[in-house]
């Protein structure tokens, strides 16, 4: 498999747990979405994962790569390759904080759906009803409140927070709660706007 870039890379990755963790076994998609009973070659996985992460890194200049194998809701190899900080030469580890950008949105995405397929959260609901005291400071009370929907489509009105920080210098983001905090509606949210 061909793992030229980090998405690539990714994808590698993905396809490579699916074919790990269903190598041994023929189940039904039904079946697939509890933990697997059958076992699970883990040493081959670890060794095919190790060989194409170590080729990735090689071929592609990635400083370092993390990665983490789940079996149900069990972390069962964990490990990490290449440099983290390349200057001055510190290993990456397990445990390495990695900058994602943009990357977690379409993930962020997908777990909110499936929250909403279940039931648990509805699309349309205000996202003050889930954040309790950490409310944002949104147009609630014109009756025009930011949404679940709102947020996913980056049209929720609030503003903008960002902050670019290196993570080797060791100051952690700022929470979620002091995030919450500093929300405020600027303008109507463009979804909820006639036309």
């Amino acid at each position: 498999m061909n793992c030229a870039t980090p998405i690539h890379f990714l994808a590698c990755v993905f396809s490579f747990s699916v074919c790990a963790a269903n190598a041994s076994s023929t189940r039904t998609l039904d079946e697939a979405e509890s933990p697997p009973s059958a076992p699970v070659d883990l040493e081959r996985a670890k060794l095919v994962l190790t060989r194409e992460i170590e080729q990735t890194i090689r071929d592609t200049g990635i400083p370092s790569i993390s990665i983490a194998l789940l079996h149900g809701d069990r972390v069962v190899w964990a490990d990490a390759f290449g440099d983290s900080n390349v200057k001055l030469k510190v290993p990456a580890t397990s445990s390495t904080i990695y900058g994602t950008g943009s990357c977690l949105k379409p993930v962020t995405a997908m777990a909110v759906m499936q929250l909403v397929d279940d039931g648990s959260i509805g699309l349309d609901d205000p996202v003050n009803k889930y954040l309790g005291e950490d409310a944002v400071d949104d147009l609630s009370a014109k009756g025009k409140p930011v949404t679940v929907r709102h947020l996913l489509s980056h049209y929720s009105g609030l503003t903008v927070i960002f902050e670019a920080l290196p993570l080797w210098n060791g100051r952690r983001p700022r929470s979620l709660r002091q995030l919450a905090a500093e929300l405020k509606a600027e303008q109507e949210s463009a979804l909820s706007r006639p036309g």
